[in-house]
């Protein structure tokens, strides 16, 4: 197998992961190209690395996207908020806005990862407590 061969196994291998890990983001594959596939998944890497994954989409648009807390990453948040909706390219700039207000913050000495972190514990531990308060 040449290069082209191993070029179409890497591009099968990119559409069929990114079916299987968000189907609704992809309506069919023919209306998409490869660099699209791209942008997803790089949009997804930056997403889950900013606390936040692609979830379905309650604005009504087969185009949009939307961004939800992952799991525990955004403790100020409830699993199913919707915190931004829109077309890919509105996401990607979404995610550069939040990492480069994260970035200046830091910068300025206002915000570092460890406060964040910190802060960010205290309210599960907050959360925690009133969940066991209730069941009390």
């Amino acid at each position: 197998m040449g290069s082209n061969g191993s070029r179409h196994l890497h591009e099968r291998n990119l559409i069929s992961g990114a079916l299987s890990i968000r189907p609704y983001l992809i309506r069919s594959i023919m209306t998409i190209g490869y660099n699209t596939i791209l942008r997803l998944n790089r949009a997804a890497e930056n997403a889950k690395a900013l606390g936040f994954k692609f979830g379905p989409t309650r604005i009504g648009s087969s185009d949009a996207l939307s961004l939800y807390p992952n799991d525990e990453a955004l403790p100020n948040y409830t699993r199913d908020a919707e915190l931004f909706a829109g077309e890919l390219s509105q996401v990607e700039s979404f995610l550069a806005g939040v990492l480069w207000s994260r970035q200046y913050l830091s910068m300025l000495g206002l915000v570092s990862i460890s406060k964040i972190d910190r802060k960010e514990q205290n309210v599960r531990h907050r959360k925690l407590l009133a969940l066991l308060n209730k069941a009390a």
